[in-house]
């Protein structure tokens, strides 16, 4: 035995070993509505959270007619926390007025949404190619899917750049262009619709993939699903959904 003892116990013993604490899972996604966007002034858009490689999706809001001149969301400098927006008349006609804009963002990644069971990954990528109307033009560019595990039927996207002035939007596809996008065959890529000029310069494309889902995550509402119905041209009405539960106010 040590002949001669501490004479005063440690005031600190050591720790005992436990498993370790869980860290939080960080903010990965946020949405919002962004009101009085027009087609002459950028708007500048905060984002509450801090993002490294923001994965940023909008869409412009139509009314139940289509009495509103066409428009496209364009975008440019797409940061850690912010972007700017502003809308473009594909025909270059008539002014697209003050709109309300709906935007999405994600940090680039792969995902577990917030029921612990449902899957969601967003990504960059330049865009090369430029896709326009015709069956033999409408390729879109092939993209893997880093989740194989994930049954991805929700795809979003965004062109993010403002290289080339000339409008141009997102589109997705899958195996064809007339099948929707699916975890075993996604192209995605930028396209001119009937545009008679169909040259555009290379462009950043921000998507989205999601499997359908309804949850809540910190008190918000969660609802991503795809619709049965092929996409109508904008002479041609719209279409109508229901959520499959309803939100106690309009969602973002």
């Amino acid at each position: 035995p040590d002949p001669t003892p501490d004479p005063t116990p440690d005031p600190t013993p050591d720790p005992v070993t436990s498993a370790p604490v869980a860290t939080p899972t960080l903010s990965y996604m946020e949405s919002m509505v962004v009101a009085g966007v027009d087609d002459t002034l950028w708007t500048t858009v905060t984002t509450d959270q801090t993002y490294v490689k923001p994965v940023v999706v909008c869409t412009v809001k139509y009314g139940a007619t289509n009495t509103l001149a066409p428009a496209v969301v364009r975008m440019q400098a797409a940061g850690s926390n912010s972007f700017q927006i502003r809308l473009q008349n594909p025909g270059d006609l008539a002014s697209t007025g003050n709109r309300d804009v709906h935007c999405m963002v994600m940090e680039e990644g792969v995902w577990v949404l917030p029921d612990g069971v449902h899957y969601a990954e967003a990504k960059t990528y330049t865009s090369t190619r430029t896709d326009e109307n015709g069956g033999s033009n409408l390729l879109g560019e092939s993209q893997v899917l880093e989740n194989s595990a994930a049954s991805y039927t929700v795809v979003l996207g965004q062109v993010m750049t403002f290289n080339d002035a000339g409008w141009s939007v997102f589109w997705s596809r899958g195996s064809t262009r007339k099948t929707p996008p699916s975890s075993a065959n996604l192209r995605t890529g930028k396209h001119v619709g009937e545009d008679p000029d169909t040259t555009r310069g290379d462009e950043t494309i921000g998507y989205i993939a999601m499997e359908e889902f309804h949850g809540t995550a910190s008190g918000v509402e969660i609802e991503s699903e795809r619709g049965a119905d092929s996409i109508l041209g904008y002479d041609n009405g719209s279409r109508l959904y229901g959520f499959t539960a309803a939100f106690p106010s309009p969602p973002a």
